[in-house]
């Protein structure tokens, strides 16, 4: 911590009085900055899962956002104790300017300019120890506040990233199609007659697996057809009893309404979390 000194002159003996200026913390105390750090540090920690699988299965992809909470909640633990060491910092600091300018001043004020150099440097540092001790309790009582505000940010990057995620790996190998329909004709196993409707650009793809899907799932009946309206990011499985959208964007759509209840639920029980996000609806930054 850096140290003004400024000259003061008492009138009365015409003597010089070095007095030392503390410096006030930055403006805005540490709230601000910890926000900022707090964002940038979860962000990094969604950033870390961007190479998480891709997964149809609901249960999963919710494991996989859940554990992106946690692990961002832990960064932010990181944070408000970087917080609370700064801050001590400036406790332990202040305190020896504090007692510098005590022993200069009397040292050096020791004609009628003593006890008044001596009182301001006492005020200027218990101003300072003060600042510092708000800041920490600041910086303590922030973090739940800024927990609740970050978090459908978070949930956010995450169904992005699981979006991202799963049209780069339709992308990059185009069968990952057949696993998706695979997973809808497991889905209704109980049925012997089915139709998949794909984007037109995937039909000769599952007609080409045709034969070995018939056999796999014992169809009596089985159809590949193409629907315009159907993205390239899935297929649609039906039966005389039975729908399956196996599309990215329905998964994503499912994925945050199961996220929804789950925070509805934490809420009813008393847990505080925020209810800004509704089952059914996606959250957004």
């Amino acid at each position: 911590m850096s140290r003004v000194l400024r000259l003061k002159r008492d009138a009365r003996a015409g003597i010089l009085i070095p007095i030392v200026a503390m410096p006030a913390p930055p403006q805005g105390g540490l709230t601000e900055s910890l926000r900022e750090k707090a964002l940038s540090g979860l962000i990094d920690a969604v950033e870390e899962h961007g190479d998480m699988p891709a997964a149809a299965d609901l249960e999963e992809a919710s494991r996989a956002a859940r554990a992106v909470l946690e692990e961002a909640k832990r960064a932010a633990d990181e944070i408000i104790e970087s917080a609370r060491r700064e801050a001590q910092n400036i406790l332990e600091s202040a305190a020896r300017e504090r007692e510098e300018v005590l022993q200069r001043a009397h040292r050096e004020g020791y004609e009628a300019g003593y006890k008044e150099g001596l009182e301001d440097a006492a005020t200027e540092g218990e101003s300072l120890l003060l600042q510092a001790r708000e800041a920490l309790e600041d910086a303590r009582s922030s973090l739940p506040v800024m927990l609740k505000e970050l978090e459908p940010r978070i949930l956010a990057l995450c169904l992005e990233i699981g979006r991202k995620v799963l049209g780069r790996e339709l992308r990059e190998d185009p069968e990952t199609i057949l696993d998706m329909a695979r997973q809808g004709l497991k889905a209704l196993k109980d049925e012997r007659e089915f139709s998949l409707r794909v984007n037109p650009s995937l039909v000769a793809l599952l007609d080409g697996s045709k034969d070995e899907l018939i056999a796999e799932f014992s169809a009596k009946s089985f159809e590949v057809i193409g629907d315009e309206e159907i993205p390239p990011d899935g297929v649609v499985v039906k039966s005389p009893h039975g729908l399956v959208d196996a599309r990215i964007e329905t998964q994503i759509t499912n994925i945050a309404r199961a996220i929804g209840e789950l925070r509805q639920k934490a809420a009813a029980l008393g847990e505080g979390v925020d209810e800004g996000v509704r089952p059914g609806e996606e959250p957004h930054f």
